[in-house]
């Protein structure tokens, strides 16, 4: 009898561990365990391994039973388990964003928004242990060193809005906690209400609504404004608010000049070194300084004599800049034209005086509030916890 052949004489070791593979079913397929590579089968003459194959696996049999020892790619195993990602835990100490804005910050980030908490203290003593991040804002409450003390794994702050001025940031200095804040981010929009408010005080038209509302409308002819066009615009401070509201005033052909403790290299408009000096020399004086120390009161009795009875003061920086009771007493002896305002010094409180005055324009801190600004807002955010974070 012929002997076997040499094709013959190679057995094919089935796993007893697995169906061999049928036309229908693909060898790689998620459902098939253990993960065997069955292009491994074929056999390469010694020495040599066929080109695009993976290693082969190893085999064993014993007593009588054949088995295949098979050494699973610990890589491929990996890829197959879900990845199990560690929430990070964000606190919003005030109302800024929307729950619709909130919502758009994703996964592994869990905002807990503090003033929707029925009691914001037993909130914090709940949840201050996990606490990695906190998004304040400069009108809200303050983050001082006994709110950071209840947060021990506090390790980023960002402030939503311009400034740092609610932050104690030597507290945070000493913890090692960086402090991000939002400048430029809503700069187009508090410019754009600042120009709004120049207009609204040289044309009178606060009362034109408000007359027109009540059925005066033959009062209205008393009411007689001033061109914008061809005045002089005095800016307190060239930052990106400033910067941006300049260029709208160029539009309009206004003369402008800004205040800041150096010149802004790169800007076309004339810097005066000294606030008075500014304030003689415009019809509008818009504030967009920070807050802080240093530029409290800056708007004092010297600059609104200055200013004199025929200029407009614009507040949309900090309201710890201009002295309210300065300007009011200023408003009510006739010493400058008008006001408008959209930060005060102890916000929501509002002095009576300014309140009560027919020269003036209040708004409620709203400059960076819209869809466009806040929408920027989430998405820097975002971009910072992840960098943050990622690192």
């Amino acid at each position: 009898m012929a002997g076997p052949t040499a094709a013959s004489s190679r057995r094919r070791i089935a796993p007893t561990t697995s169906p061999a593979p049928s036309a229908t079913r693909s060898p790689t397929s998620a459902t098939q365990t253990p993960n065997i590579r069955w292009s491994a089968f074929r056999r390469a003459p010694a020495g040599q391994t066929r080109r695009g194959s993976r290693p082969r696996p190893r085999w064993s049999t014993s007593s009588g039973t054949n088995r295949a020892a098979i050494t699973t790619s610990t890589r491929s195993s990996r890829k197959l388990l879900p990845e199990v990602v560690k929430p990070i835990h964000v606190l919003q100490s005030g109302p800024w964003l929307s729950d619709e804005l909130r919502a758009a910050i994703p996964a592994p980030f869990v905002v807990h928004a503090l003033h929707l908490e029925a009691d914001p203290q037993d909130a914090i003593d709940r949840l201050g242990d996990g606490i990695q991040a906190l998004l304040c804002h400069s009108g809200g409450p303050p983050t001082d060193r006994a709110l950071l003390d209840r947060l021990p794994k506090l390790s980023l702050i960002i402030n939503l809005g311009a400034g740092t001025d609610s932050v104690d940031l030597d507290a945070a200095a000493q913890r090692g906690i960086p402090v991000l804040d939002g400048v430029g981010f809503n700069a187009i929009d508090v410019a754009e209400l600042a120009f709004g408010l120049v207009l609204a005080l040289a044309r009178g038209l606060i009362h034109g609504d408000r007359m027109v509302r009540e059925g005066r409308w033959s009062e209205t002819r008393s009411i007689l404004g001033h061109r914008v066009s061809g005045r002089r615009l005095g800016i307190l401070g060239m930052g990106s608010i400033g910067q941006q509201l300049a260029r709208r005033a160029a539009a309009f052909d206004m003369e402008v000049s800004y205040f800041s403790r150096r010149p802004v290299a790169g800007m076309p408009w004339m810097h005066v070194p000294d606030v008075v000096r500014l304030a003689e020399a415009s019809d509008f004086l818009v504030s967009a300084l920070p807050g802080g120390h240093a530029t409290r009161h800056v708007v004092d009795n010297r600059v609104l004599d200055a200013l004199g009875s025929h200029g407009y003061l614009v507040s949309v920086g900090r309201g710890t800049v201009v002295d309210e009771e300065a300007l009011v007493r200023a408003l009510e002896e006739g010493r400058i034209a008008g006001a408008a305002l959209d930060v005060f010094e102890n916000e929501p409180e509002v002095p009576a005086g300014l309140v009560g005055s027919s020269t003036t324009v209040l708004q409620a801190h709203c400059g960076g509030k819209t869809h466009e600004a806040y929408r920027t807002v989430v998405k820097e955010t975002v971009r910072r916890l992840k960098a943050h974070f990622d690192a």
